[in-house]
């Protein structure tokens, strides 16, 4: 028979003819067995995990052939804590009888003693890779044992399958046809029935491969037949499988990671609505925070101008008669329209100048003849004195329409626009009115019969030298 057809006969799970139950397991106490069908002779193998399994033979007269019916004790050498596996066999093959949940060894209740030490196994074996479904899993290094060895897989509360390793190679490869989650104790046999002892309780993990599942693959029964016994009866339970190949299940690190990334970023959501609705609220109360004061300057250096949204509806006071340069600087409001206090040198004034008369009546605040800058023209029948007129006459207007909306501002009641008079002749008579300024008369230099032009008074005040050729300058009334 060609070793792939025995190996495929070996993995289908055995049927028993019978069913066994367990008592409790405790140290060094009686270990109860007891079962109904089958035929002899029977075997009893208990498996420690990690440890030298236990094979024992039960004698003919533990089985009644009329009723059955079995029953059999035997000692337990097993240390409190361990846990073991316990399987039955009869004639019709090893593992007949199916394999028991997995046990745990309890204390002494006679208080009996043995020895619980564990034999040490006859040779070893490694078993160094993941257990997973349907991918590759390795058994190595068994090079005492006698070839060829037999592997045999323990399902807890599930069938025993076989696997036959090549002779030769101390290293056998085996697909895990075996369902995820199902978990396995492994025991290695060799040529000559000696024992290579058990391995570790490993189980299947998980893999999107599913190709590899049928039928005849390992698995653990539904539940144990009773409370206090932990058996398994393959002839009489179905063996549950899983397709993976159906549809690929979620790993539990995934179903984390999606749970965690969701409450984070709700989290960061939650903040963000948070964030915006309290600077919403801030620039409600105050919508002036973020505007930033502008400084803006006018023709005078020393007053500035904050331009801000907010305008101020209070009315500012006006000293029109102290102005000293410690003052704060005035608001926008304190000030009139830039073109009104700003003149225009290229626009005449409306009015026509008095230039040619013995006396001119200008909107001027008065200044003294010794202030820097103050001059007078030569003559008023003079072009230029025409011109100069004109431009007095302007700028007397500007600044009499500025003195009056300061007055305003101040709130003057009654305000009158002086009038400057300017004497062309030292015979004029004064005027003696509230209003009225009286500017002293001008003078002109003349020589001979001719004119010169307009000077500065401080050449008007300065004889000439002797010996420049020139007459002595005459002083004469308008």
């Amino acid at each position: 028979m060609p070793p792939s057809i025995l190996l495929c006969l070996l993995l289908f799970p055995f049927v028993s003819a019978f069913n066994f139950t367990l008592g409790q397991p405790s140290q060094c106490d009686n270990l109860t067995i007891s079962w109904s069908g089958g035929r002899p002779p029977f075997q009893l193998l208990i498996i420690p995990p990690f440890n030298l399994p236990l094979n024992i033979s039960i004698p003919a007269n533990a089985f009644n052939t009329s009723t059955s019916q079995g029953f059999f004790q035997t000692q337990l050498p097993v240390a409190a804590g361990r846990r073991i596996l316990v399987s039955m066999s009869d004639a019709s093959g090893f593992g007949s009888g199916g394999v028991s949940d997995l046990l745990t060894t309890g204390a002494s209740i006679s208080g009996a003693t043995c020895n619980t030490t564990a034999p040490q196994p006859e040779f070893f074996f490694e078993l160094n890779t993941a257990l997973q479904q349907c991918r590759p899993y390795i058994f190595s290094n068994y090079r005492g044992a006698i070839q060829p060895v037999t592997i045999q897989g323990f399902v807890p509360l599930g069938n025993i399958f076989t696997l036959l390793p090549p002779k030769g190679p101390t290293k056998f490869s085996w697909t895990a046809n075996v369902a995820y989650g199902t978990s396995l104790v492994f025991v290695m046999t060799d040529a000559a029935g000696r024992h290579g002892g058990s391995s570790d309780i490993v189980t299947v993990g998980w893999t999107n491969e599913g190709t590899c599942l049928n039928a005849s693959s390992p698995a653990s029964t539904a539940s144990p037949s009773s409370s206090t016994s932990s058996v398994n009866s393959p002839s009489a339970t179905a063996l549950p499988l899983v397709n993976a190949s159906k549809g690929l299940r979620v790993s539990p690190g995934t179903i984390a990671g999606a749970v965690i990334g969701a409450v984070v970023l709700t989290a960061l959501l939650i903040f963000l609505v948070a964030f915006c609705l309290l600077r919403r609220k801030r620039m409600n109360d105050d919508p002036d925070a973020s505007v930033i004061p502008t400084p803006a300057f006018i023709n005078n250096r020393r007053a500035t101008i904050l331009s801000t949204r907010r305008r101020n509806t209070t009315g500012h006071s006006v000293d029109l008669l102290h102005n000293t340069g410690s003052e704060s600087p005035p608001s926008s409001d304190s000030f009139p329209p830039r073109d009104q206090y700003e003149p225009n040198p290229f626009i005449m004034p409306s009015e026509p100048s008095a230039a040619n008369g013995h006396s001119e009546s200008h909107d001027e605040f008065p200044r003294s003849p010794s202030d820097p800058g103050f001059s007078l023209p030569v003559t008023p029948r003079d072009t230029y004195m025409s011109r100069q007129s004109r431009h007095m006459s302007f700028a007397a207007s500007t600044t009499s329409d500025g003195a009056r909306r300061k007055a305003q501002m101040a709130g003057l009641t009654s305000y009158q626009t002086p009038r400057f008079i300017l004497h062309t002749d030292a015979d004029d008579e004064s005027v003696d009115e509230p209003d009225v300024v009286e500017l002293p008369p001008q003078y002109a230099i003349r020589k001979g019969s001719g004119r010169s032009p307009p000077r500065s008074n401080s050449d008007s005040r300065t004889p000439p030298e002797s010996g420049s050729g020139h007459e002595p300058a005459t002083l004469h009334g308008g």
